[in-house]
């Protein structure tokens, strides 16, 4: 597979739903994986592009068993997910004022929504995919839970008030 065809596959299958992912940081990382030899690359004529040549990237051994390991490792993991916005917030809340906080919640909590409808749109999409299924119905309900909370702080803050 080539970059540009990774970028589509990326886009066909919802993952920037979940993860930021850029056709600038796809070619980086692919060719930090090829120096760490978990992809092998080769070049190969671009069709319909006179003499140019695109590199086209496979899958080593080496690559599909640290890939397997990482899923495994990500299985294992039994901490509590943490956010860094957590971390502002509590800071945002005990030095700067409600007339600043308030309207900055409500516009995350816009783009939360947002981000909500296109997850479950995506999610949709993905009935039929395990996987993708899976990692999306995650983010669908974690933005949930978000809504929920904002919509409970935002609440309470207005009753400060």
């Amino acid at each position: 597979m080539h970059g540009y065809e990774l970028n589509q596959q990326i886009k066909a299958r919802s993952i920037s739903a979940w993860a930021a992912v850029g056709l600038s940081s796809i070619y980086q990382t692919l060719e930090k994986l090829v120096a760490e030899e978990s992809l092998s690359a080769h070049d190969e004529p671009n069709p319909g592009q006179g003499s140019s040549y695109r590199t086209i990237y496979t899958l080593t051994d080496a690559g599909r068993e640290r890939l397997y390991q990482m899923a495994r490792t990500a299985l294992a993991s039994i901490e509590h997910q943490r956010f860094d916005y957590d971390v502002g917030v509590g800071v945002a809340l005990t030095h700067l004022s409600t007339v600043e906080v308030l309207p900055a919640l409500e516009r995350r909590r816009e783009a939360m929504r947002q981000q909500l409808e296109r997850a479950s749109a995506a999610c949709q999409w993905a009935e039929n995919m395990l996987g993708a299924w899976a990692v999306l119905d995650h983010q669908r309900r974690a933005l949930t839970m978000e809504l929920e909370w904002l919509d409970g702080l935002i609440e309470r803050l207005r009753h400060l008030n």
